[in-house]
């Protein structure tokens, strides 16, 4: 909970001078919080008010969420859910939170890894293999139609990253 005078709280930013934002949604019924900063577009009771618990369950919360990019981020939390219904990231998937089958396996190494990750699958895939920093932004982007590719990682930074394959997603890190 964030705390302060009316005109200066947000959630993740306070009052601000000549700052644009837009798609800032909160609950108000979690947060407290009953004045908007930046725009909020979504929900039944105005744009200067927050939104319900229920309004930010629905799917076109998670379109908003979703608006303009080229690859959705943002995705409905499925059955069981693990974000009290709430919309997730799509690499919150299978990151230990829940767990997805997929016949294909994906094998990494080595892993922690330094340049060079080389990943072999079960069998052939022509899917694309996309890396996810731990924001969910998709670092790197690769096409792949064999049982093994290596993907060059000299250009990120050290941590933590998620390799997205349909629908798998292996956790690994970059030393």
């Amino acid at each position: 909970m964030v705390s302060g005078l009316p005109s200066t709280t947000g959630a993740i930013i306070g009052g601000a001078l000549d700052v644009l934002m837009y798609n800032c949604h909160f609950n108000e019924s979690i947060t407290g919080q009953t004045v908007k900063i930046g725009e909020n577009t979504i929900g039944n009771k105005g744009d200067d008010q927050g939104m319900s618990s229920e309004e930010m369950r629905m799917q076109a919360f998670v379109n908003t969420l979703n608006q303009g990019l080229f690859t959705p981020v943002w995705k409905m939390d499925y059955n069981p859910p693990i974000n009290n219904g709430f919309p997730i990231l799509m690499w919150q998937q299978t990151t230990g939170i829940a767990t997805v089958t997929n016949e294909n396996e994906i094998k990494l190494y080595p892993n922690p890894v330094s340049d060079n990750l080389i990943i072999r699958f079960d069998n052939k895939t022509n899917d694309k293999v996309l890396i996810y920093d731990v924001l969910g932004k998709i670092v790197i982007s690769q096409e792949t139609d064999s049982n093994e590719i290596t993907v060059n990682l000299t250009g990120l930074s050290k941590g933590f990253y998620y390799l997205r394959v349909a629908d798998k997603i292996v956790k690994f890190v970059k030393k």
